[in-house]
């Protein structure tokens, strides 16, 4: 089961990543499923980071995690004869039906139900257009993807970091945070999506883009009716739990108005690129950064005591259950949320 996250540089993916590995753990378990490590090895960044924000025995101390570099540790280079070319390195899970999940009584349905799901995490600037010739066998693992999560920082866009500076003081409104074209990003990714799967270039992609809305506890006053803390995208079901697809519509709607009327050309670059778009609003932290100074330098951190996820790990969640509704049940009809 093979998914890939991509997003700008500076987006957030990091925090998210592991945000959404770390609840997803807790609330897959709800889902009666077994989600742990199938490579404990491969998985160490991400472990890493999830011990730094949510397991850290100084959670008063303001901690980072470091963004994804475009070679080190996730990465590994491949030898073909004289010729050599650098290939994304997954993280690697199991995925599968517990005892109690209504498959789980039947050896042969949980094998047959059973997933290893290969998650690739991509720096933002391996889809930066003029380092396509030298990074492109990096991202060649798109095509197998099922599923695409894209995340989207309204942060780094002109028009809501004009509207949000108003209320908010998030060091990340600052003049000195990077800011990209998104859409670019998202642009290119499809480009070398439709070349290695022998897509015309104006067909929509039969794969289903999550579009992760990032950092909603800084936007949220845009939308004083979303609250998403508040409500749960997921179901009560014949004794167990299920994605509330009404929910995920309904959330999905009002934030493609918002983002209709701050960044309208992300809104039309996603439709272009896939017949199925979702939009997701969440927050890894659940609050802003803060600075600290160390040795004339200033960085952004968080203090894990004060890490609140909203919504983190539902891109995930509603990826696995695209990917196998009987594993993760997904339920279309009005009902109360779990």
């Amino acid at each position: 089961m093979y998914l890939s996250v991509l997003g700008a540089p500076a987006s957030g993916k990091s925090y998210f990543l592991a945000s959404s590995i770390w609840q997803a753990r807790q609330r897959l378990s709800d889902f009666q499923i077994n989600f742990v490590d199938a490579d404990p090895v491969a998985n160490q960044v991400i472990s890493r980071n999830e011990k730094k924000l949510f397991l850290n025995e100084e959670p008063d101390k303001l901690v980072a995690v470091l963004k994804t570099e475009t070679d080190g540790e996730l990465y590994q280079m491949v030898h073909f004869g004289g010729r050599r070319e650098l290939f994304a390195k997954p993280f690697v899970f199991s995925v599968s039906p517990s005892e109690d999940h209504r498959l789980g009584k039947n050896a042969r349905e949980v094998a047959k139900n059973a997933r290893a799901l290969c998650l690739y995490d991509n720096a933002g600037e391996h889809f930066l257009p003029n380092l396509e010739a030298e990074l492109s066998p990096a991202t060649s693992h798109l095509a197998l993807c099922k599923a695409l999560i894209f995340v989207f920082d309204p942060i780094q866009h002109p028009n809501f970091r004009k509207k949000l500076r108003a209320f908010s003081s998030d060091p990340q409104l600052g003049g000195t945070f990077p800011t990209f074209r998104q859409d670019e990003i998202l642009q290119e990714a499809a480009k070398r999506i439709r070349k290695k799967s022998n897509v015309s270039e104006t067909e929509k992609l039969n794969k289903p883009l999550i579009v992760v809305v990032n950092k909603f506890d800084v936007w949220r006053p845009l939308t004083p009716k979303l609250t998403i803390d508040c409500i749960s995208p997921y179901v009560r079901l014949d004794g167990g739990i299920a994605i509330n697809h009404v929910v995920m519509l309904k959330v999905s709607k009002y934030v493609e108005q918002l983002l209709k009327q701050f960044a309208p050309e992300i809104v039309t670059t996603c439709k272009a690129f896939s017949r199925d778009v979702i939009y997701i609003p969440l927050s890894p932290l659940g609050r802003s950064p803060e600075i600290e100074e160390h040795n004339g330098t200033l960085s952004l951190g968080v203090r894990p005591r004060s890490i609140e996820p909203i919504w983190a790990e539902v891109p995930l969640v509603y990826a696995l259950s695209l990917q196998n509704s009987r594993l993760v049940p997904i339920s279309r009809s009005k009902q109360s949320s779990a």
